[in-house]
């Protein structure tokens, strides 16, 4: 659940949407990402987040359409990270679902997923997971790489 609290986070700092699991988008460009890592009961969590990128290629963007000066990238650190403790303060029953899936942009959409899985994004379980229905079957993805799919010419 980590890299879901590491998004809303984000979220509360910036005007951003998230990806399931973690990424940061706005309008279907991707901003950024979050990255969690674990090793001997040590974790580490971290965001990036492109800030200004003129000329961006198609797919891609940036959190400011100009360069918003040197001195935002440290203040917007500083309070994502204050969000993000505030966050990991609670206990994983009260993690904030309705803001995720608020800010959810994979939910409602057909979605793709390795190896070959296909459905319907639906829903975010009080676990975190992703719930997708394909067929009648509902399937929770728990991680991994998932695709938005998109209209032939987008």
């Amino acid at each position: 659940m980590i890299p879901l609290l590491a998004g809303v986070a984000v979220s509360e700092v910036l005007d951003v949407s998230l990806k399931w699991p973690n990424d940061v988008v706005r309008d279907d460009d991707k901003l950024g990402g979050i990255l969690v890592e674990s090793a001997d009961g040590v974790v580490v969590a971290g965001v990036g987040l492109n800030l200004w990128w003129p000329g961006a290629p198609d797919g891609m963007g940036a959190a400011y359409a100009a360069d918003p000066g040197s001195s935002r990238g440290p203040q917007i650190a500083e309070s994502w990270v204050i969000a993000f403790l505030g966050l990991m303060d609670g206990s994983p029953e009260s993690w904030p679902r309705a803001t995720f899936r608020d800010r959810c942009v994979t939910l409602g959409r057909p979605i793709v997923w390795d190896p070959d899985g296909y459905g319907l994004a639906l829903d975010i379980d009080d676990l975190g997971g992703l719930v997708v229905e394909n067929g009648g079957n509902r399937t929770v993805l728990r991680s991994g790489s998932v695709r938005h799919v998109r209209p032939a010419g987008r």
